[in-house]
């Protein structure tokens, strides 16, 4: 173990590089091997006054690597019989409805956490507004119940934080308590992550990373990060802060549990708080995205195979035009995974029960490039020990050339869908209030310094003036 830290501190240069190449500011990684944690490392800064070094118990938001942590919470509440897993969400909430009659009365726990129930996901309509949530929690049940579904349900795949959202909710309804209570109580208390945390109060702490958005120069800007604790909406789809001693402690217990319940006969650990573990690891749902490996949706987890390509919604993917297998040369075996993005923040975990492997990755910054998914898969090949070469830091820059260039090709894009020489009429007639296919969302257009501005929800602060982002008229071709 003591060999494998050595060869991976040779590795900090590369990290280093990948930051600056990237405009991350702050990143701290762990990773635990054969049931040991074997690294821990921090770079960079994580104020905005670019002074103070990330450690051990700086506070991050790990995003949608919370998913995984609501599954556990739910598979607690099966063990204790309060909840099963094919509880139909109609059952616990019964205000939930759809578009679609079966959808609304068959959906259940499984479904939604599988992302197989057919919510769209349809994120503009929360994550965004400096950081600050569009919608109160009280819109959740309006505004989930006129989204049609993108499929029928169980027919397919598609990410919905939307599901989380109601999950949180149904853990509230069955327990009586809000749901960030129950992780509290069946998950971070018992493994004395004291630190970890939903409050809104986080900012406020002494040693929590302050986030960044990172341009495709490179360049960062200092931001409030996005806000999503316990009095939001999408608090249960990725609203958890933790730090790198916690989660160290936290994936340790949970490799720990894994071996024993896969390989002592199903029953877990006599006071570990992972229960149900068979059934929140089960591929769900096949991913119908890439042809060249086999892709799974667990239960909060994404679940392939190595040699592979871990890592599906990195946004890398869309800036590298093929990127590299992971594990080449090692022994094949089962992966976990799963990353995190919000502004402020990004976020990557691989787990590997075979060899009770863990990595993890923070940063407090929302690059241009998924800089965290990079420095991950760095580690990884060192610590599966394949003899494939990648060259990290030249993926990390192709992957910031593309993102320099993705806003003028989009601009382009919808250039050649124009209709040309179309007349707009006059702007006065845009004016107006515009709902979405609820009352709980809505958008006013007005004029402003004769030009026309955008606001959402009638917020002061969701205000966009003509100075900021002026409104002009495009017809599309309709290629319905």
């Amino acid at each position: 173990m003591a060999r494998l830290d050595e060869t991976l501190r040779g590795l900090h240069p590369t990290i280093t590089k990948i930051m600056a190449i990237s405009g991350t500011a702050a990143t701290s990684a762990g990773v635990i091997h054969q049931g040991e944690v074997v690294h821990e490392a921090h770079f960079g800064f994580r104020d905005h006054a670019r002074s103070l070094k990330p450690d051990s118990d700086t506070l991050y938001g790990i995003g949608s690597m919370t998913k995984a942590m609501v599954a556990f919470a739910i598979g607690d509440l099966v063990e204790r019989q309060i909840m099963t897993w094919n509880d139909k969400l109609r059952d616990i909430i019964p205000e939930f409805t759809s578009p679609d009659a079966f959808m609304a009365g068959a959906c259940t726990i499984t479904d939604i956490l599988s992302h197989r129930s057919g919510l769209p996901t349809f994120n503009i309509l929360w994550y965004q507004g400096n950081a600050l949530p569009l919608i109160p929690k009280s819109a959740l049940l309006p505004m989930v119940s006129v989204m049609k579904p993108s499929f029928s349900l169980r027919c397919g795949w598609r990410y919905s934080n939307w599901g989380y959202a109601l999950a949180g909710e149904a853990i509230a309804r069955r327990t009586g308590a809000p749901f960030e209570q129950q992780l509290r109580k069946c998950l971070f208390d018992p493994l004395g992550m004291s630190r970890t945390t939903l409050s809104p109060g986080w900012r406020e702490d002494g040693n929590a990373a302050e986030g960044f958005i990172g341009l495709s120069d490179s360049s960062l800007i200092p931001i409030l990060s996005q806000v999503v604790d316990q009095t939001t909406v999408m608090a249960p789809a990725g609203g958890v802060c933790s730090t790198t001693k916690e989660l160290l402690i936290y994936y340790s217990a949970l490799l720990q549990a894994l071996a024993r319940q896969f390989q002592g006969g199903g029953k877990p650990l006599s006071g570990s708080p992972f229960k149900q573990l068979a059934k929140i690891f089960a591929g769900h749902t096949s991913l119908p995205l890439r042809l060249s490996t086999i892709d799974e949706y667990a239960l909060g987890w994404f679940k392939g195979y190595l040699p592979g390509l871990p890592g599906i919604l990195t946004e890398n993917n869309s800036l590298v035009p093929e990127m590299p297998v992971i594990g080449e040369g090692a022994a094949p075996q089962v992966i976990f995974s799963h990353n995190g993005s919000l502004a402020g923040f990004t976020s990557t975990v691989f787990l590997l029960p075979t060899t009770q492997t863990c990595v993890f990755v923070l940063t407090n910054t929302k690059s241009a490039c998924d800089s965290s998914n990079l420095i991950a898969k760095a580690i990884l090949q060192i610590a599966l020990g394949s003899p494939a070469e990648i060259d990290f830091v030249q993926l990390a820059e192709t992957a910031m050339e593309a993102s320099a260039t993705r806003y003028e090709t989009r601009a382009a894009e919808l250039d050649a869908a124009r209709v040309k020489g179309t007349q707009s009429t006059s702007i006065e007639a845009y004016t107006g209030r515009y709902y979405w296919d609820t009352d709980a969302y809505f958008a006013d257009i007005a004029l402003y310094d004769g030009a026309l501005s955008l606001k959402f929800q009638d917020r002061d602060d969701q205000s966009l003036s003509a100075r900021a982002l002026s409104l002009r008229h495009i017809h599309l071709v309709d290629d319905r």
